[in-house]
């Protein structure tokens, strides 16, 4: 019991003396550390008090204390960890290695069955969690089959590894053992930051985005938005006694996926917004999974699609190719990453290769994938080698789409070896949903037709309480800004957004402040909250980062005062 004292003050003091900013402080990384030095002996407690109580049904004081510990918050589920407060992010840490630990204990030892191991993770999930015993016992049952595989695969396979993958850089570095490299092929060096860009003129394509639409089927208008699952507003949990607690027509900021109608208003009016546009591009999570949408598509991308959910095709104009990429590959929440990096790396030299085809045919070319290298959702390896591609190609590259972040936002990329020189720029679309407390929204691209970089972004959106209050009328869209015209830029070319957040976005509160708003398509719920500067600096950080565990160039502007 003493030690078990001990242990919990160490790790107590970690969730309660750190502040809570999303970017971590020293004290705050000295303090993780601190945890992971002493986390196995923490782990090594907890087995023994949890296989004491699987054969006495009785659960001590130390045990229940650790449970008490270990609460993960509701937001684990769909908030990248980079986003999560730090005291969150090192208790969810601490849970994920501590019961991990006990399952491969219990399973390698043959003390408990797939079956028993089962029922004991939907138990630990209710008590660790807010979840309901659907969402606990639907997940667990999904995926495991999927992990005990992988567990048998790999006999070497620990818990620390899993969790390090699951919560990088929260647990540790991911392990080198599942690091991996594609061939970049050998390109001209860089001497500058990449500055091309094309005046605004009368032939520019017109290219709308929408992403994150996650409909849900089951959505319920006036059921229960505040519930303790990831996801509510279901049919599953009924009406909602109480007015407030009700989801709205038109959807909920209170972690509510999109109703159907709501769907299909986006789209009716941004046709009828833009009917001139020239393509749209969709950035994943609607609902369907498979790959049902390959007829759009014509039959030489059919082959890349069934192996692995990529594929290329050139534009109508046919200087311009798209690639887009799968990179459920880079995706922390795929356990499949921890099997194998033979088809992850296969996808990423394809992604090479089929760029350097497009060099020597002299085409542009604009990436489309879901998620971009900026957080955590990414491992470490994936964004490290994307990096070395866009960084090779970035001549080539008039653009990155990204969702993903629910985020109205944009990323710089920087050069690997010298982190000042701004090579390529990615734009993410926000999110049609307002599931994460941002506004519905999506975007407008004005793209030239030389270089094929955006020349001009527009966001449209509306207010989702307001249009709560009129439900029998469709909802009002906005354009909410234009990027160039709000923040007084000449261009949108790397070197220039560079200049804009190095020597002025980073020093100015007012201009932070337009941002951060922009960035949740002036969400009312969520700007309610408030941003002081350390928030809103984190801004900055969004938008320099480009690889898990570089933040070199984010280290140098977030310390500018703000005037």
């Amino acid at each position: 019991m003493e030690k078990f004292l001990k242990l919990a003050y160490l790790l107590l003091c970690t969730l309660y003396c750190a502040s809570a900013y999303k970017v971590r402080t020293e004290k705050e990384i000295e303090n993780r550390e601190n945890m992971l030095k002493h986390i196995d002996t923490f782990v090594d407690l907890f087995i023994s008090e949890y296989t004491n109580f699987t054969r006495t049904g009785i659960q001590t004081p130390a045990l229940e204390g650790m449970l008490r510990m270990m609460q993960i918050p509701k937001e684990f589920a769909t908030n990248e960890v980079s986003d999560m407060d730090a005291d969150a992010a090192l208790m969810t840490c601490v849970a994920c290695r501590t019961t991990f630990a006990l399952m491969l204990n219990q399973y390698r030892t043959g003390q408990r069955d797939r079956e028993q191991l089962t029922q004991d993770s939907i138990a630990l999930c209710l008590q660790l969690t807010t979840y309901s015993i659907i969402v606990c016992e639907g997940a667990i049952r999904k995926h495991v089959d999927i992990v005990l595989f992988i567990v048998d695969s790999r006999p070497s396979l620990t818990a620390n590894q899993m969790c390090s993958i699951v919560f990088q850089p929260e647990c540790g570095d991911p392990d080198p053992v599942f690091d991996f490299t594609i061939n970049v092929s050998p390109g001209q060096p860089i001497t500058g930051p990449k500055t091309v860009f094309t005046p605004r003129n009368s032939n520019e394509m017109k290219i709308l985005h929408f992403t994150d639409i996650h409909h849900d089927p089951n959505y319920l208008v006036g059921g229960f938005a505040n519930c303790g699952d990831p996801i509510c507003c279901r049919r599953a949990n009924g009406l909602a006694p109480n007015p407030e607690d009700r989801a709205g027509q038109w959807g909920d900021y209170r972690s509510c996926g999109s109703p159907w109608q709501a769907v299909e208003d986006t789209l009716r009016s941004a046709n009828a917004a833009h009917p001139d546009a020239d393509m749209v591009y969709v950035t994943g999570d609607y609902v369907d999974h498979a790959t049902a949408w390959s007829h759009w598509l014509p039959a030489s991308t059919r082959a890349t699609i069934l192996r692995g959910g990529y594929y290329t095709t050139l534009s109508p104009d046919s200087r311009l190719r798209i690639v887009a990429l799968n990179n459920n590959d880079c995706y922390n929440g795929n356990f499949w990453m921890m099997y194998s990096t033979d088809q992850i790396a296969e996808q990423l030299q394809w992604f090479h290769d089929t760029l350097l085809a497009a060099e020597r045919a002299g085409e542009l070319v604009h990436v489309v994938t879901h998620m971009s290298t900026s957080g955590s959702s990414c491992s470490r390896w994936w964004s490290r080698e994307y990096r070395r591609v866009i960084e090779r190609f970035h001549r080539i590259i008039g653009g990155q789409f990204f969702g993903h972040s629910h985020q109205d936002e944009f990323i710089i990329y920087y050069a690997r070896d010298q982190h000042r020189i701004p090579v390529n720029v990615g734009w993410l679309g926000g999110a049609t949903t307002p599931s994460s407390g941002t506004s519905p929204n999506y975007n407008v691209y004005h793209v030239d037709r030389v270089h094929f970089q955006v020349n001009e972004k527009e966001s449209w959106s509306y207010n989702l309480n307001e249009a709560n209050m009129n439900p029998a009328t469709s909802p009002v869209w906005q354009r909410l800004y234009r990027f160039t015209e709000h923040f007084n830029i000449p261009n949108t070319s790397p070197a220039t957004l560079d200049n804009f957040v190095s020597n002025i976005l980073s020093r100015s509160r007012q201009m932070l402040t337009d941002y951060y708003g922009f960035r949740q398509s002036n969400s009312p719920f969520i700007l309610a909250r408030g941003c002081d500067d350390n928030c809103l600096r984190n801004n900055l950080c969004r938008i320099t980062n480009n690889e898990v565990n570089d933040q070199r160039k984010c280290d140098e502007i977030r310390s500018f005062p703000l005037v």
